[in-house]
């Protein structure tokens, strides 16, 4: 994502931001306040070369991106070398938890997908000690497919977070755009079109 710049680059000039200046904000991320991102706007920050976005941070992100589908190849290679080629019916279920799987996930499909992610722990690691290879093999991409996805979020938004601190630009554009939220320790929350503050929420007009 090539972010373009705003005319808004000080935090003294946005609308509805809880601290004064961006060096208030600061000292209230010393003492605790947390800043959050829409997790799919982090990734999309990270690996389209967004302003600020540390080239470190994204080959890691790429290289992490890369792992379910050499995953996904390497059960394909396996079934096909070992001859097992029963076992590419369960390319369906790899596919259909690809997408349960991801971060967002949580939302559609809640306590049925910690099921099934804590059902593929537990086949891995029965299938490492005593279990047949098919359901090492099955069971391992489909860890693969969690696991990454799960970290390549995490560092994303780590990434995201931690470039917002140092650079007082890329906090405003993303402000501005709706994707970050402040939250203070006592659990008072603020963003662009609103606040949930004392147990009130308020929603601002556009």
């Amino acid at each position: 994502m090539k972010e373009r710049r705003k005319d808004i680059e000080q935090v003294e000039e946005l609308d509805h931001f809880p601290f004064d200046s961006f060096r208030e904000f600061r000292e209230g991320r010393a003492q605790g306040v947390y800043l959050t991102i829409d997790h799919a706007i982090a990734l999309d920050w990270i690996s389209q070369r967004g302003y600020h976005s540390p080239k470190g941070a994204r080959n890691y992100a790429t290289a992490l991106a890369l792992i379910p589908y050499l995953a996904f190849l390497g059960f394909i290679g396996f079934s096909i070398v070992t001859g097992a080629w029963i076992q590419l019916l369960w390319i369906p279920v790899i596919i259909v938890a690809f997408f349960i799987f991801h971060p967002s996930g949580r939302m559609m499909w809640g306590p049925i997908r910690s099921a099934l992610i804590a059902l593929v722990i537990i086949g891995l690691v029965y299938s490492l000690f005593s279990g047949p290879t098919w359901l090492a093999a099955l069971t391992l991409t489909l860890t693969a497919l969690w696991y990454v996805q799960k970290k390549l979020y995490a560092h994303a938004i780590r990434s995201a977070v931690q470039a917002m601190d140092r650079h007082e630009d890329l906090l405003c554009h993303l402000w501005q755009g709706g994707h970050v939220s402040v939250i203070l320790p006592n659990g008072n929350r603020y963003w662009v079109f609103g606040k949930d503050e004392d147990g009130e929420s308020t929603h601002y007009e556009d």
